[in-house]
């Protein structure tokens, strides 16, 4: 039978000059003076909380740190074996080490190994005392020197785009190099758990459950067991899962030879529960076991959760001019991907716990994303995020590690990558949730633009290609983002990464010509809310901006000349405003123009939903948590149903965008608004029916006959239908032109209650006249999420919305105003 000792909890911890020694492996040597340090951890985190080491996010603190990525660490672990273990194979498992890693056991050296996403399991029958004090020693080696001396030295064939040339020799999370959203700081430790584990005859080394096929609620499964035996068995396999009121149970005889055997089953499940992304159906999960049985007797048994589902990848479709497509099919159904990118959530990887993710994707959720791309150049992240992403319906593109460089590509090194896909595939492909693998991020745009040509490199036309059709038949793979038949810049038949808005300073228009067949990165940069300011910089470096908003990734070059069209910034507060709207209108225009062309374009994953520090970039949900106003836009633009109406030329059209797999019915209202007056003085409506699925050219109008002077009128839409409602804007002139007079808002609280660590208000808010972008907020550093922010109100109208505020205080002040009317305050005290 299998047993485990699990080594996390407190070892030991202390730095040394690079490549020093003194002995600190051998089983006596005196640890007593070195800290104590939490496993899984990092080393940042441990010295940030005895103040050996100033706060890396704050100001400019992170280059004060440096040292510590410039020393060598050593972690020591004494425990006691039981002799209970004595007598099968014993096994010492890091699943993972932090990156450039050597180990001892009681004095000798057992193993090494330099790729942070690759686990070392280690036999360590021979090496254990039993029934006796053991003791484990690590040396992480100086994470910036050793990536040195894997570089080689400089050469002019290594390119990349962020970072050090050096970074593609390490098998080591990219961004941590340094990117244009974060600043470079190189974790070390053992990030995740560590424990010793025991079997006698055979183990179950791992198993795979796939769908290969979907006939109604009928689902032929197959059934993938992994086996190592230490001797010639006969044996049986065990399995069972179940979901709900579907229980599934089958047993197969087995030969084992000593060694690695490989099994595949293959089974028929009648009234299967089926999983579903978002908004599509449940997300139906089963509890899988499987058992090894050997003369009658249980050998090992192994856990795990499986979805039932299929995903295809559709490149050929009429839905477009060119046949070409790109788009996802869940279940044989159609789904338009509706999302964002999603990089490392903290710079000090160790405090990501499952709450902090949970709570960001949940927020992604509320937000009506769908979908996520885990990026290459972040991590292989938790398991935590796989879970939840499952339980919560979110579909995954999942990227390898690899992100604008071009790498080696000798044998020891393709030799390793290939260890390391394996073993990424193996730990996630149960996850449903993973719809795509994808070999890398922007490695062969890199290599076009640095004149390589359309390179195909080895890593991602070779190895993980091979990766992945022997251990994952169930997934599509791409060798990377962009790519498309030709090339990383063949949009017409592949994704796109459109950054001519932002790095090619084109206007946001330029978005309603994009063609691309999936759009996978586009974003705009926005400051972050003033109280989140307020926490990473000193207060004399608030305003205006100045080297410190530099250091956080702010880019003022580009940022200005998007602001004209918007307004001047003559404050804080103004320059916060604006660069925020300025991101939601970018997100806003790609994402419905991207809706609009259902399913010619695929999906629409803007860059980025969350920030790994505090910065002033593209994330729309701050490194606190805090959303931006590009959070609720996306959140609208990303409803089931929309209403979206765009310019084109002297017309403006009015497209309905359906997700709901029913049809839509409903009225479309026009309103032509006076916002000079704050008086409605045009309406018309029209009946609407939208197949399911689908996206409808709902209603065409000529500008001049609605609108006689766009500085002055503008164009209000709302589409209400059973089931809901949607609305929305169209400006026609620039935004920053339109005369909005000001107006006076109305809050009234309806209920105040308490949930765990919320406070959750009803409230309802009103305007005299017409409002523009109306916000709910607290005055106080308080992270605040409302069910809609920053929304137009007509005159004379009403809306009730919940309001969350995350760890209040007793008293506290919420407020409400528009970029054309002065705040409302209201006190609350929860204790009264």
């Amino acid at each position: 039978m299998r047993r485990s000792l699990v080594l996390d909890g407190v070892w030991r911890l202390q730095c040394f000059e690079f490549g020093r020694s003194e002995g600190q492996y051998l089983k006596d040597y005196d640890d007593s003076w070195w800290m104590e340090a939490r496993v899984p951890g990092e080393v940042h985190d441990e010295l940030l909380k005895r103040g050996l080491i100033s706060d890396p996010l704050y100001a400019d603190n992170c280059d004060r740190r440096e040292w510590v990525e410039r020393v060598d660490w050593w972690y020591r672990k004494r425990f006691f074996i039981p002799e209970e273990f004595k007598g099968g194979r014993v096994e010492l498992v890091f699943e993972g080490l932090d990156t450039f890693a050597s180990i001892w056991l009681n004095g000798t050296c057992i193993a090494e190994s330099e790729d942070m996403f690759l686990p070392l399991r280690v036999d360590v029958t021979d090496k254990l005392v039993y029934g006796g004090w053991n003791v484990l020693a690590v040396r992480l080696g100086a994470p910036w020197y050793e990536t040195l001396r894997r570089s080689g030295g400089f050469s002019e064939k290594t390119v990349v785009w962020n970072g050090s040339y050096a970074r593609v020799y390490a098998r080591k999370a990219q961004y941590q190099y340094g990117w244009d959203w974060a600043a470079k700081l190189l974790t070390v430790g053992l990030w995740r758990s560590v424990y010793l584990i025991s079997f006698d005859k055979a183990v179950v080394r791992d198993c795979f459950v796939w769908t290969r096929r979907l006939d109604g609620d009928v689902a032929e499964l197959e059934v993938w067991v992994e086996v190592e035996s230490f001797n010639d068995y006969k044996g049986e396999l065990v399995f069972e899962a179940s979901c709900c009121d579907s229980v599934v149970k089958a047993s197969w005889p087995v030969n084992m030879l000593k060694g690695l055997n490989e099994f595949k089953f293959t089974l028929e499940v009648k009234g299967v529960k089926l999983w579903w992304p978002r908004g599509y159906g449940p997300q139906n999960l089963y509890d899988a076991k499987v058992k090894l049985l050997i003369d009658g007797s249980l050998v090992d048994e192994r856990s795990f959760k499986f979805g039932v589902r299929t995903v295809e990848l559709v490149t050929h479709s009429n839905v477009s001019p060119n046949g070409r497509s790109f788009f996802f099919k869940v279940n044989g159904v159609p789904v338009f991907l509706k999302g964002a990118n999603w990089i490392p959530a903290d710079l000090l990887i160790s405090r990501v716990t499952r709450e902090r993710y949970r709570e960001l994707l949940e927020l992604a959720v509320e937000g009506n994303h769908n979908a996520l791309r885990v990026w290459g150049g972040g991590l292989v992240e938790y398991d935590d995020f796989y879970e939840l992403c499952d339980e919560l319906g979110i579909l995954l593109w999942h990227d390898f590690q690899f992100a604008c460089g071009h790498y080696p590509e000798d044998e020891s090194f393709l030799s390793l990558v290939e260890k390391e896909l394996e073993a990424t595939v193996k730990r996630l492909r149960n996850h449903p949730s993973i719809i795509l693998w994808c070999g890398n991020n922007e490695d062969q745009a890199l290599e076009l633009f640095s004149g390589y040509g359309v390179y195909r490199h080895r890593k991602d036309f070779e190895v993980a290609p091979r990766v992945v059709s022997r251990l994952d038949p169930s997934r599509p793979y791409r060798p990377s983002s962009p790519w498309g038949d030709e090339g990383p810049l063949d949009y017409s038949t592949g994704d796109a990464h459109n950054w001519l808005i932002w790095h090619g300073l084109v206007p946001i228009e330029a978005y309603l010509r994009d063609e691309s067949r999936f759009l996978s990165e586009f974003g705009m940069q926005a400051a972050p809310h003033v109280n989140s300011l307020k926490r990473f910089l000193p207060p004399e470096k608030l305003w205006p901006v100045n080297e410190l908003w530099i250091y956080h990734y702010h880019v003022p070059d580009k940022m200005i000349p998007y602001l004209k069209d918007y307004g001047d910034p003559r404050s804080l507060h103004d320059y916060v405003f604006l660069t925020q709207l300025v991101q939601a209108e970018a997100l806003k225009t790609a994402v419905e123009h991207a809706r609009r062309r259902k399913f010619a374009c695929g999906g629409a994953l803007y860059w980025s939903f969350n920030a790994p520090w505090p910065n002033m970039c593209w994330e729309t949900v701050d490194y606190y948590g805090r959303p931006k106003m590009g959070f609720y836009a996306v959140k609208k633009a990303f409803a089931p149903v929309i209403v979206s109406p765009v310019r084109n030329g002297e017309k403006v059209e009015v497209y309905v965008v359906n997700d709901l797999l029913k049809e839509v019915k409903g009225t479309l209202i026009l309103y032509v608004v006076d916002v000079s007056t704050g008086s409605i003085v045009k309406q018309e409506k029209v009946d609407v029916s939208v197949p399911p699925n689908s996206s409808l050219l709902a209603a065409d109008y000529q500008a001049s006959e609605l609108v006689r002077d766009p500085e002055r009128e503008i164009l209000c839409f709302k589409l209400e239908y059973d089931g809901g409602s949607s609305g929305n804007v169209l400006l026609l002139t620039k935004p920053r032109d339109v005369s909005f007079a000001s107006t006076d808002l109305e809050l009234r609280l309806l209920s105040v209650r308490r949930e765990k660590d919320l406070a959750v208000l009803e409230v309802e808010v009103g305007s005299r006249g017409y409002a523009r972008l109306v916000f709910v907020d607290v005055v106080e550093d308080l992270i605040v999420v409302a069910e809609d922010n920053y929304f137009d109100l007509l005159p004379g109208e009403k809306k009730v919305l919940r309001v969350r505020v995350r760890k209040p205080s007793e008293t506290f002040t919420l407020t409400v105003a528009a970029q054309n009317a002065h705040p409302v305050k209201f006190s609350m005290n929860l204790a009264g």
